[in-house]
């Protein structure tokens, strides 16, 4: 059985249960997203379920994210890339993002606490969104306090060596 559902949160070294088809849609159809990091993750997150209804073979499966310790030092963003799968699976994209940020909210996290609070991983994450690989979330280990949702909107080329950063790692189940 795995048990990495019962968690609300994703933690460091550990494989986090997304299960899209299972989420409650109704927590994501409310006005009370106010602040602007709620309202971002609001769009991808709604973003993600469109296609889902689009496309339910291909965005309906489970699947685990993997946010990796980090143990390494100064490798390029297309080394990080790279090194997922040496961890069993894929570089993470914004969709398998919004499905995560709305598996958290179904599990138990306040919409505000999750997109408007500090992150609480170590951590940044390299995701690629439709628009290029950015950073995403915040980093403890930084004196910056972002949200987990925020998306730093500055493009991450291959050959950049981004500080307090891992990738985000995507497997799916089935």
């Amino acid at each position: 059985m795995n048990t990495s559902r019962r968690r609300i949160r994703p933690i460091e070294g550990e494989w986090f249960l997304v299960e899209p088809r299972n989420i409650n849609r109704n927590l994501f159809k409310t006005d009370s997203w106010i602040g602007p990091e709620e309202q971002q993750a609001l769009r991808k997150i709604n973003n993600s379920f469109d296609l889902l209804d689009i496309q339910p073979d291909k965005f309906g499966k489970p699947f685990e994210i993997l946010v990796p310790k980090k143990n390494w030092e100064n490798k390029t963003v297309k080394e990080m890339i790279n090194m997922c799968k040496d961890y069993g699976g894929k570089f993470s994209t914004g969709i398998a993002t919004g499905f995560l940020w709305a598996q958290i909210i179904d599990n138990g996290e306040t919409p505000k606490n999750y997109c408007e609070g500090p992150d609480t991983l170590e951590c940044y994450r390299l995701v690629a969104w439709e628009n290029g690989v950015f950073l995403t979330g915040g980093s403890q280990e930084s004196s910056l306090d972002f949200s987990a949702t925020h998306i730093e909107m500055i493009p991450m080329f291959d050959t950049f060596v981004p500080d307090n950063t891992v990738p985000q790692i995507i497997r799916y189940l089935e």
